[in-house]
């Protein structure tokens, strides 16, 4: 793994430029001595902790869909240019794949970035409340990135200060020493990031740092860690972002991913994308059915879409007719007989879902997640559903259906309203790059691709992580790889 000596040249020209070429060497005399010194100097360096993340063509906004390709929401076309995909769809993932490398260097790029930024921030002469606002998104940005990577990878390297020597000594941590890591930073940041970031959409919040607490609580209380324990925080945690009184549901479901709308009362945190800047998300031809020229490389399962309740929420996250030649073609009469996703593109553009390019935000934690996972939590945790589990989840069914009550069945039990949960959660983020995180936790896996012509090889848990890049290992021979691989 090339961890770099000091990234803040690179970091300061990206903070100003955009640029994501992270893993050059610094080419100034710049050092962290001579920079920490001004407000101004810890800004740059917390803006740098960000940019990795959206990247342009190498960011999450891009390759990380690979990575959720095994999960039943989503395939790709096949016969094409998309074999660094279809490798995660048929679980047959080479060590060299370069989305896999791809989003490994940026989770680590930003990880290399915050501890920078963390072992100099002291140093900075400003307000010191300011201070530690300011500090408490670098914790935030690298909880993010271990959350990420641990999942992808498992055991991975641990690092937290600035490495001197390109980390080529490094070697695997325990996972559970990473989500140990994980918690502190994001305590840390829950009690010092403020409540909001006026004029700053994107900026890491207070509730941001509670939800991805909720969220890592929940994964903790699943596979691999299995600490059911942690089910009754993650319940406590995002109560306490219902509490803040800070978010709500949109009442129109589209308008969380319309340009007019971006930045609304239902995200929690996200990732802006900016043309002008050089950020752009990549949500509109990617997501294009080949008969009217798209890329088609993100394109929607049969058998998720029919088991898609039919419902305003449905009709707006799926693209099923298409224009060819003036003329409107069903997708199974299209080229590849399978359904798309439109739910990012803006309706107020038609020509939206033609561009490469776009200023759409990238969607990581919305208050409706918030809800599922406290009613799945505490249900978990009161061994079944109360009131408040039903009044969580019959809200986001109230909104998919066009506002109009769809109340989940009185009385379930437990297993029953735990499986009435994850069902919703599905259909509520289908290609948003939550679901195949879930079949893991859930150890589900195998069991949603069971009748996945394309897999030829026998799921095992093995393939609930992925092969540590084989780049990576040539380089630091210190790393070992996961089995299966």
């Amino acid at each position: 793994m090339k961890i770099l000596r000091y990234i803040l040249t690179i970091a300061v020209i990206a903070s100003m430029f955009g640029c994501e070429n992270l893993d050059e060497q610094p080419k100034s005399i710049l050092s962290p001595e001579s920079f920490y010194n001004t407000e101004a100097d810890l800004r740059a360096a917390i803006t740098a902790c960000y940019s990795p993340l959206m990247g342009n063509w190498n960011g999450i906004s891009v390759r990380s869909w690979a990575l959720h390709m095994g999960a039943d929401d989503m395939t790709s076309r096949r016969g094409a240019n998309k074999q660094r995909l279809l490798e995660f769809d048929d679980f047959n993932i080479s060590t060299n794949n370069i989305d896999n490398r791809n989003m490994w260097n940026t989770y680590y790029q930003g990880i290399s970035a915050c501890n920078l930024a963390i072992a100099n921030y002291e140093k900075v002469k400003m307000n010191e409340e300011l201070k530690q606002q300011l500090i408490a998104q670098a914790f935030f940005i690298r909880a993010f990135c271990y959350y990420n990577a641990v999942r992808f990878w498992g055991d991975i390297p641990l690092i937290t200060e600035p490495v001197e020597d390109d980390g080529l000594s490094i070697v695997r941590s325990p996972a559970a020493d990473v989500y140990t890591q994980i918690l502190a930073d994001l305590e840390f940041a829950e009690q010092k990031l403020p409540v909001n970031w006026p004029g700053q959409p994107g900026a890491a919040t207070k509730g941001a740092a509670k939800t991805m607490l909720a969220d890592v609580y929940l994964t903790m209380a699943g596979w691999p860690m299995k600490q059911i324990d942690k089910y009754a925080l993650a319940a406590q945690k995002a109560k306490e972002v219902m509490n803040l009184g800070a978010y709500d549901l949109m009442p129109n479901f589209k308008d969380l991913f319309n340009l007019a709308t971006k930045n609304n009362q239902e995200h929690i945190w996200n990732l802006q994308a900016s043309v002008n800047d050089k950020y752009p998300s990549k949500l509109g031809i990617s997501f294009l059915p080949p008969d009217e020229k798209g890329w088609c490389d993100y394109v929607a399962e049969v058998d998720f879409f029919e088991r898609f309740p039919e419902n305003r929420r449905k009709d707006q996250t799926y693209y099923t007719e298409f224009t060819v030649n003036g003329e409107t073609v069903n997708w199974q009469d299209g080229m590849l007989g399978l359904p798309f996703f439109s739910k990012y593109w803006d309706d107020a553009n038609p020509k939206d879902k033609k561009k490469v390019n776009g200023d759409h935000l990238f969607p990581i934690y919305r208050y409706a997640e918030v809800l599922l996972i406290y009613a799945e939590a505490q249900n978990r945790a009161n061994g079944g559903p109360d009131q408040s589990c039903y009044d969580a989840v019959n809200a986001i069914r109230a909104r998919a259906n066009a506002g109009v009550a769809d109340d989940a069945p009185a009385g379930l039990s437990e297993a029953e309203f735990d499986q009435l949960v994850f069902d919703e959660k599905g259909w509520e983020f289908a290609a948003e790059q939550k679901r195949w995180h879930d079949l893991v936790r859930k150890e589900l896996v195998a069991e949603y691709n069971k009748d996945k012509a394309t897999i030829t090889t026998t799921i095992t848990k093995d393939n609930y992580i992925f092969p540590i890049p084989a780049y990576e290992r040539e380089i630091n021979p210190g790393l070992t790889q996961n089995p299966g691989y």
